[in-house]
């Protein structure tokens, strides 16, 4: 299948490209990209960084509704979800797990605001301008925990002159969904704008047979705004602020994979007898994420000679309730319901100079932030069994504190004709705390229907203990670059980076000393060319060496979170555009990775039961799937192991990646007609570090029309995503009460009718 691929991609931009762009009259120049990824506005053909940018056209064109879809577009980059966090795992660095208080190694940052939240990564992509996935650790100027890269969202510009856009749409599984984006000048040098988005997917794909309830929906709605003062020429001030309700079983619903056995002694053949299908879901109650995210920011620029100081402030706010049936039976033995908080403010400072042979900015970084469950808990048969029926829950309250400070700058010199070397280092400084009180709940009934208390404790709460710990993880990053151009239409560079990941505690297990430090080194070599001004043609290749991966080790109904060892991973990516004539435009992007843990002793291997003649331990309860067996010499013996998974390949991780779009439009009926189809490819990836469960590869194929009335006033659109249907998982869990996942939508289509004025 590779070879296939490769092939086809590589006659598609060496062969077909040109010949269909000569044989075309006055083919349309493919237009500049400008990007904003060193904190300045810059062509992105002259940024010695390996960017993929998705402006807003592409966007739309390709049906690219929430940033989980961004996989589609930018290869390297594999999108996963567990419950209400979305993990950005790029060029193989990632986050596995995603509770609360636990950072991205992928950073997302909305128009310069950091979102620490991984649960404030999901969102949909409304009012965008256009989004930039820079890959590789951006230790530098965005610093903390983007050792993997950083996705920039865009959005919109408030204007003086008003108009608005807007659509309604209708599709299968009876979803409604609605866009608004208005602006305009509400005095001389005073603009502001709205934008309004809405989804209700009010049919599920898939039904949980045990309470006849549909499954694998989900309702969203975010409103964002922005007021523009333009104070005089050179200073200006941008309020910001936005809204956003997610809630719904998408992600959460989970259901047995092939060959496994769950807790009750039923598995998946017992589960697809009972008359289940792909998208169905045992449970006694209706999982469900209820999550409400929230904030604003200033932002003061102004600009005096060669000098531009700006002034970003920023508060960030999130808050979910969540209840997850871990054990996936219609038994209670693993409910999981739980209240996670998030809060933080920022604060950045920035002043940059641009003058003849020099670029330079220098700035300073402030974060203060609280992360809590309250309550995080655990209740069921587990519980009854581990505290012989004295209890059916456990109750955890905590909470990480974390105050961030950095310092940073970076140099650009032209020392020679077209040639340029970058500079850049930072120091943060990251002091966390933590406090936890944990409990167990004596006669409290936990509602089986939709949690009618909420799940919060209403009973007597038995006192396990209070826990207090503190740590301060300091770490310098830097960036070293040589680019040089070679006429107008090549650039080849050259870097070499370091990332740093925080130390961060487990609030889900507050007892555990907290995980140190990541660190990422790379270096990359890579040219971004233009070609006959109609081909745009941008690669990379890269080596990485990743130490002390944050991993979370499983362990029954609880998880723990440790460092793993170290990884190597090399490869290359490319992206390119083509303007090829009569209306026709092709773009795409591919990667390749060879990736291992170094390395790696003692890894936790998670399965249901104890290997049949194994010694037993002391800590050891039956059923609950906390067994430790000390050698792990066989993938077929069940239990919870410690076992070596050195050479393994690295979680949430492809070997190859690779996607195509096809766009077309064409004068027809006094307007035009826009046609787009999209194609991407994943060669698959596995969920845990043993390697033992995998993602088999898949392929995705996206397509719409559209025709657009004349002079733009509105259009018609038609949609499919997943054309055939192809099913595969959004989140795998492999723990002591069995292995269980969540599929991915299948197959979505649907009409929407939209104006412009």
């Amino acid at each position: 299948m590779l070879k296939h691929v490769l092939l086809t991609s590589a006659s598609l931009c060496a062969v077909m490209v040109p010949q269909f762009a000569l044989a075309q009259a006055n083919p349309p120049a493919i237009a500049d990209i400008i990007v904003t990824a060193q904190k300045r506005a810059e062509n992105m053909q002259d940024v010695p960084i390996a960017i993929s940018a998705v402006p807003a056209s592409a966007l739309a064109e390709s049906g690219i509704r929430s940033t989980q879809d961004l996989a589609q577009s930018v290869a390297g980059l594999n999108v996963t979800r567990t419950t209400e966090a979305t993990v950005f795992t790029l060029r193989g660095i990632g986050t596995q797990g995603g509770s609360t208080g636990q950072d991205g190694a992928v950073a997302t940052f909305i128009d310069g605001v950091y979102m620490p939240s991984m649960a404030g990564a999901t969102f949909a992509l409304n009012n965008i301008e256009r989004i930039e996935v820079l890959k590789g650790p951006q230790g530098t100027l965005y610093g903390r925990n983007a050792t993997g890269g950083a996705v920039n969202v865009i959005t919109r510009t408030p204007q003086q002159k008003f108009s608005m856009d807007a659509s309604i749409g209708y599709g299968n599984l009876e979803t409604m969904e609605g866009n608004l984006y208005a602006t305009g000048g509400l005095a001389k040098g005073v603009a502001a704008d709205i934008a309004v988005y809405y989804r209700n997917q009010d049919k599920g794909f898939g039904e949980n047979r045990v309470i006849g309830t549909d499954v694998n929906k989900s309702r969203d709605f975010i409103v964002r705004s922005k007021l523009l003062f333009e104070l005089g020429p050179d200073t200006s001030l941008t309020l910001a602020g936005d809204y956003g309700h997610t809630k719904g079983s998408l992600a959460i619903a989970y259901r047995p994979v092939p060959t496994s056995q769950l807790v009750d002694g039923t598995g998946y053949a017992q589960f697809v007898a009972n008359g289940n299908g792909y998208y169905d879901s045992q449970s006694e109650f209706n999982p469900v994420v209820d999550t409400k995210s929230f904030g604003g920011s200033a932002k003061f620029q102004h600009g005096f000679g060669d000098f531009t100081f700006t002034n970003i402030l920023a508060y960030r706010g999130a808050k979910g309730f969540q209840r997850v049936d871990v054990d996936a039976t219609a038994l209670k033995i693993v409910d999981a319901p739980l209240y996670n908080k998030e809060k933080q403010w920022t604060e950045e400072l920035q002043l940059s100079y641009d003058s003849g042979p020099i670029k330079a900015i220098a700035g300073f970084f402030y974060m203060d932030a609280k992360s809590q469950y309250d309550p995080f808990q655990i209740a069921g048969l587990a519980i009854s069994g581990e505290t012989g029926g004295l209890s059916d829950r456990l109750v955890i309250y905590s909470a990480q504190k974390t105050r961030s400070y950095a310092g940073f700058g970076q140099l650009t010199w032209e020392f020679a004709t077209d040639t340029n070397l970058t500079l850049g280092a930072r120091y943060t400084v990251d002091k966390r705390r933590l406090h936890a009180d944990q409990y167990f709940g004596i006669g409290i009934p936990l509602p089986d229907a939709y949690c009618s208390a909420y799940c919060r404790p209403d009973g007597t709460l038995f006192p396990l203990g209070t826990i207090d710990q503190a740590k301060t993880f300091k770490k310098p990053t830097w960036r070293i670059a040589l680019d040089h151009q070679f006429g107008r239409d090549l650039m080849v560079y050259a870097s070499y980076s370091r990332g740093f990941k925080s130390g961060v505690y487990n609030l889900t297990s507050p007892a555990d000393a907290p995980a140190r430090p990541e660190t990422l080194d790379a270096g990359e070599l890579g040219f971004k060319s233009t070609l006959m001004n109609r081909i745009r043609f941008n690669a990379a290749a890269f080596y990485y060496k990743y130490q002390n991966i944050q991993a979370f080790q499983v362990n029954g109904a609880s998880t723990t979170l440790t460092n793993a060892a170290s990884a190597k991973i090399y490869g290359f990516d490319f992206d390119f555009q083509a303007e090829i004539g009569a209306g026709f435009s092709l773009s795409g992007s591919g990667a390749y990775l060879h990736h291992r843990y170094g390395d790696f002793p003692v890894a936790t291997i998670s399965y249901l039961q104890q290997p049949a003649g194994a010694p037993t331990y002391a800590g050891y309860t039956p059923g609950l799937g906390n067994y430790v067996y000390p050698n792990c010499s066989s993938a077929a013996d069940r239990g919870q192991f410690y076992c070596s998974a050195t050479g393994n390949k690295l979680v949430n991780t492809p070997d190859f990646t690779l996607n195509l779009t096809l766009n077309h439009q064409v004068e027809l009926a006094g307007g035009t007609l826009k046609s787009n189809f999209n194609w991407s490819y994943n060669s698959g990836f596995y969920w845990a570090v043993d390697n033992r469960l995998k993602q088999p590869k898949f392929s995705l194929f996206n397509a719409q029309m559209m025709w657009v009335a004349p002079e733009e006033r509105w259009n018609i659109r038609g949609w499919v995503r997943n054309l055939t249907n192809k099913k595969y998982l959004l989140s795998l869990n492999e723990n002591g009460t069995g292995d269980e996942a969540v599929p991915a939508p299948g197959r979505t289509y649907g009409v929407s009718l939209g104006f412009h004025f």
